[in-house]
């Protein structure tokens, strides 16, 4: 194989390690996000849940994909690399439509004001919602949805507090957090959007770039194969 083939051969190489190791970030990342965001789907109607389980199904195949792709490229086998080729292909297409029909089904819709409907409705039924409530306020320090004095009833939940269990049943409100939880709740669900949005513009580059040198290097490794069969 000339320079050039080997050149690229290894660009294709190091694509794919690089790839399988961005399947295994993303999935270890979905795997984080999936156990971090399981109250917020409580509320959320499973959105959370949806998107981040795509992203595990994503990273998982990304990695198996780029695997082979690597061992292709490691054997010379042409069949082998237009074959990896043809499923990243495919696998990029139905990423694209898949975030085709996602920007359709979100397009015109406040996401936002939907996130800040769906905590204030689950912050005005504390009993039906005590365990994403008091996870809530105690990993964030906040109480309630805007602050201590928009929490129904008279009493503050324990979790009001910083020390919850030495607060008896209720917090007393010279003691709660101050703030409230939509900031927070907002900021970390907008954080995950965007940080799942940058994942997938960067796999989908990585993928492209593997197709092209796989195609390049099946395309050398024929055109070798004729030339030695023509001796």
């Amino acid at each position: 194989m000339g320079i050039c083939s080997c050149t690229v051969k290894f660009v294709l190489f190091v694509f794919n390690f690089l790839c399988a190791l961005v399947g295994l970030t993303v999935l270890g990342v979905a795997i984080w996000m999936y156990l971090k965001s399981n109250n917020f789907n409580d509320v959320l109607h499973g959105e959370v849940s949806a998107t981040v389980i795509t992203m595990m199904v994503l990273g998982g195949i990304t990695f198996v994909v780029a695997f082979l792709g690597c061992c292709g490229a490691v054997k010379e086998d042409p069949c082998f690399i237009t074959t990896y080729a043809i499923l990243l292909t495919v696998i990029l297409v139905g990423q694209l439509v898949v975030a085709g029909i996602a920007v359709y089904f979100f397009k015109g819709r406040n996401l936002e004001n939907e996130m800040k409907k769906n905590l204030s409705n689950a912050f005005g039924n504390y009993d039906g919602n005590k365990k994403f409530i008091d996870d809530m306020q105690q990993e964030y320090h906040c109480c309630g949805f805007d602050g201590p004095n928009t929490v129904a009833g008279p009493n503050l939940p324990p979790s009001c507090c910083s020390n919850p269990s030495e607060v008896g049943s209720s917090c007393p409100r010279d003691q709660a957090f101050p703030k409230g939880c939509q900031g927070p709740a907002l900021g970390e669900m907008k954080h995950s959007l965007k940080v799942i949005a940058i994942t997938l513009f960067i796999i989908v580059g990585v993928e492209l770039l593997c197709i092209i040198c796989a195609f390049c290097v099946a395309s050398s490794i024929r055109k070798e194969m004729r030339s030695g069969y023509s001796y």
